[in-house]
Parts: structure tokens; C-alpha cells; sequence
């Protein structure tokens, strides 16, 4: 295990450090086929060859820069159509380890962090699910803390949009620990709670802008999520409600 990723005080209490793999979430897919894993293990590596992001896209990510992990969550006191709680907390736990002393980063539904209106970050959860009961839950993260360059200019890190250094250890495991206490207020019953913090840190909401769906291009206005994950967005006074992938945004 690598000395940075040693010291994690995450639930699991392990952590597995490689130095490359093709993807954090399927290597733990795989570990999950051979042993039991216990609730909270964590791998991490300095490097993906296949990384995921959503909708099957490839996530852009140097050597040894930034941050690439992914923790199994066993959440049986969630239904399975809450398993959108934990990618609501994985992000939430991101905006709580790097907001001080900045507050620009901002959550783009459902699973993107942004900052400065630039994606430096994402979140893929995948779950299992057997006989209509949620077995666990995977969330990958893929966090840019130290890159200087990229392929599109959309994209960018947390060196680039604050102008200093990050020790990745350290984010790392702020970034754990933060996922732990709101792992715990989740199992709670906090679920209100949860939306509404998700809520304070939604880009766009309350705001017009462009964007579209099946039906053409529209301005509307996000209102939030529902207790099912999904988009409110207000158009001309009537509320329509999305899945992924049934909505882009424009401008």
C-alpha cells in the first residue's frame, strides 16, 4: 500500500493502493466475485487505463496527479430506488473536503463537480441489485486536483482553478472522512437533510438557461430534485421532471 493512501480512517479500515488498473469500480466489481468485501474498503490508483465516466464515457486523468478511487457502500436500509443517495453524499463529501477557503465548486446533476463553471470531477455509482434488494453499491470518483493540462477546455482541476498545490493524501482523506459522517447521518433517516444541502450547492438552480430534451431546445429554470433523484426544472410555469440522460444542458 502507498504511504499517501495508508492512514484512512474510512469505515472500512482498507484501503488498496495500485499503482494502475483499468478501472477502480471494476476492479472492485471483480474483488467482490472472489471474497467478501467488507462494507467501506477503498481502492485507489495513481492511474486508470479504461476510466469510466457516465453514460460510458472515458475519464481524462494523468499519471500520479489526481485522485482515482471507489468505495463499496452495502446500504440495506435504502431501497433500491434510493441507491441516488449515495452518489448525492459522495458528492456532497467532495464539496465539503475542497470549499474551504474556497466556495465556487458546485454540483451539476446528477454526479459532476464543477468549478469556476468547469468539470473537475464526477462520480459514477453503480449498484447490485438481487431479488429486488440492493446488494451494495460502488461509487467511483475521479477528482482533477494537480493536472495542468487537458484535451478539452471544459475540463480542469483544482491546481488551475485556485492557482496552488494539493496534497493528495490529505484531500484523500478528508474526502473519506467527510463520506463517513454523512454515510452514517444517511443511515440516520437525514435523507431530507441530504437533498436539501445537495440543494444549496446545484448549479443552475434558480437560474434561467438553455437546455434540452427529446422535444428540441428550451429555457428553463431548476427547481431541485424529487425523493427519486430526479430533475425539476420549471418551464413556463409547468414543472417537468427528468431521468439521465433525458435532459442536456446548453447554457
Amino acid at each position: 500500500m502507498h504511504k499517501f493512501f495508508a492512514n484512512s480512517e474510512f469505515r472500512g479500515k482498507k484501503v488498496i493502493y495500485l499503482t494502475e488498473c483499468h478501472s477502480t469500480n471494476d476492479y472492485l466489481q471483480e474483488l467482490v466475485r472472489k471474497r467478501d468485501v467488507r462494507e467501506g474498503e477503498v481502492v485507489v490508483t495513481d492511474f486508470q487505463l479504461k476510466g469510466k465516466g457516465q453514460r460510458g464515457n472515458f475519464w481524462e486523468s494523468d499519471r500520479g496527479v489526481n485522485l482515482l478511487f471507489s468505495v463499496i457502500f452495502k446500504p440495506s436500509f435504502l431501497k433500491v430506488e434510493e441507491q441516488f443517495y449515495i452518489t448525492l453524499i459522495t458528492a456532497l463529501s467532495i464539496i465539503d473536503s475542497i470549499r474551504e477557503p474556497y466556495s465556487k465548486a458546485q454540483i451539476k446533476w446528477p454526479n459532476d463537480i464543477y468549478f469556476n463553471s468547469k468539470k473537475i470531477g464526477g462520480i459514477l455509482s453503480e449498484a447490485t441489485i438481487s431479488d429486488n434488494t440492493m446488494e451494495y453499491v460502488i461509487s467511483g470518483i475521479g477528482l482533477n486536483v494537480n493536472q495542468r493540462n487537458f484535451t478539452v477546455d471544459t475540463a480542469s482541476s483544482l491546481l488551475l482553478e485556485t492557482g496552488r498545490i494539493y496534497a493528495r493524501d490529505d484531500l484523500f482523506n478528508n474526502i473519506l472522512a467527510n463520506l463517513d459522517k454523512r454515510y452514517d447521518r444517511l443511515s440516520e433517516g437525514h435523507s431530507g437533510e441530504i437533498i436539501d444541502e445537495y440543494h444549496e450547492h446545484l448549479m443552475w438552480k434558480d437560474e434561467t438557461h438553455l437546455y434540452r430534451d427529446k422535444g428540441g431546445d428550451f429555457e428553463g429554470t431548476i427547481c431541485g430534485i424529487n425523493r427519486r433523484g430526479q430533475l425539476i426544472v420549471e418551464v413556463q410555469g409547468t414543472e417537468r421532471v427528468y431521468n439521465i440522460k433525458e435532459i442536456s444542458f446548453l447554457r
